[in-house]
């Protein structure tokens, strides 16, 4: 596989790109073109595919708890494994890292102490902030996410988080769904990606969304089994 990108020009140490264009067996340099733009070109052995879960507009999820660790597979449609995201549950804050069959980064979500909204912030690889995530309580709607930057909402999500069916919303547009269309187990889910948003924002709510579900789910039973 070959991929050419223009970008405007740059020293060549100055340019970043993202996670999805490494991985084993692939080559990667810089040339400059005769207009001064550099030209990045990747070459991957016939013999390996990479597969970005950051590439996947639809793909699924699922989450493995034990006693003190919380875990997550990301898969494609067929089974193949993506990515997977790590958690100690008895670590405060609590902190996700997000790492591909390569165990290389693609993101981490940070939570913050003591809030009683559940806020987490979001981080790409390099640690640029994406947004942050918090809990929103009202009368009349009863549970909402929303996500933001810079103080400002840009992402709503919402619907039924108890049975893993739930939108997310940027400016009235519905940008993707979490759903059980494609899956049978209890806990599996279908993520879908159909506008344009961020794919590492999703990955990251979709997280941080299941993680209070399990904390939740965790403390209640503890006070049940108290008053026991």
């Amino acid at each position: 596989m070959t991929c050419h990108i223009h970008v405007v020009s740059q020293a060549p140490e100055e340019v970043h790109f993202p996670n999805h264009f490494y991985g084993p067996k692939k080559k990667k340099w810089i040339e400059q073109d005769c207009e001064g733009f550099l030209v990045v070109s990747c070459h991957m052995s016939n013999s390996e595919s990479y597969m970005s879960l950051l590439d996947q507009k639809d793909f699924m999820m699922q989450k493995k708890i034990l006693s003190a660790h919380e875990h997550y597979d990301f898969m494609d449609l067929q089974g193949n494994k993506l990515a997977e995201a790590d958690a100690n549950l008895i670590q405060i804050p609590p902190k996700f890292q997000v790492k591909d069959t390569h165990n290389i980064e693609l993101m981490h979500l940070q939570g913050k102490t003591l809030s009683l909204r559940h806020e987490f912030t979001l981080y790409g690889s390099e640690g640029e902030e994406l947004g942050t995530i918090k809990r929103k309580i009202a009368k009349l709607v009863g549970e909402e996410f929303w996500v933001e930057k810079n103080g400002q909402e840009f992402m709503r999500i919402y619907g039924d988080f108890t049975e893993h069916e739930y939108q997310f919303e940027v400016s009235g547009q519905s940008v993707a769904a979490v759903h059980k269309k494609w899956v049978t187990l209890r806990d599996q889910m279908g993520v879908s990606i159909t506008g344009n948003a961020d794919h590492r924002i999703i990955i990251g709510a979709v997280i941080v969304i299941e993680h209070i579900e399990v904390t939740e789910n965790k403390s209640s039973s503890s006070s049940y089994n108290f008053r026991l």
